[in-house]
C-alpha cells in the first residue's frame, strides 16, 4: 500500500457516499448525509479523492448508496478542511474536518452535486 500522504488542493474533487435514505426525490442530499456519527466516535466525514479512485470502488454497493461530489475549495470556503487519511483497503480515503454543526451540514448538502453513477 502506498503510504504517501497526498496534499488536497482546492480544485481536488472529493466524493461522498450517501445512503439512499438521505436523498430527496430530486436527488439532493439532506443535511443528515453530512453529519458526524458521534455514537461511533467519528471525528471527520469520510470522503474520497476522485483522482485516486474510481466510482465503482467508492460507491461499493449501488443498492444502498449514491455518490456526491464537492471540491476541496468549497469545503474550505465553508470553514472546514480536508485531510488525506488513507485506509488499508482504500488509499483515496480522506476526511472533512472541523466544526461540523447543523448549519455547516446544511451548507455541505446544498453544495454537494449528485453524480449519475451507475
Amino acid at each position: 500500500m502506498n503510504n504517501t500522504i497526498q496534499e488536497i488542493k482546492n480544485d481536488d474533487r472529493l466524493l461522498r457516499r450517501v445512503k439512499l435514505e438521505h436523498i430527496r426525490d430530486d436527488m439532493t442530499a439532506i443535511p443528515l448525509a453530512f453529519k458526524l456519527r458521534k455514537k461511533i466516535g467519528e471525528t471527520g466525514l469520510s470522503v474520497y479523492i476522485e483522482r485516486l479512485t474510481d466510482y465503482a470502488k467508492t460507491i461499493r454497493d449501488v443498492t444502498l448508496y449514491r455518490l456526491y461530489i464537492l471540491s476541496a475549495g468549497q469545503i474550505r470556503d465553508i470553514g472546514l478542511d480536508c485531510m488525506h487519511k488513507p485506509e488499508p483497503d482504500d488509499y483515496s480515503h480522506s476526511e472533512i474536518i472541523g466544526s461540523i454543526t447543523s448549519s455547516v451540514s446544511s451548507k455541505l448538502a446544498k453544495a454537494a452535486v449528485y453524480i449519475k453513477y451507475p
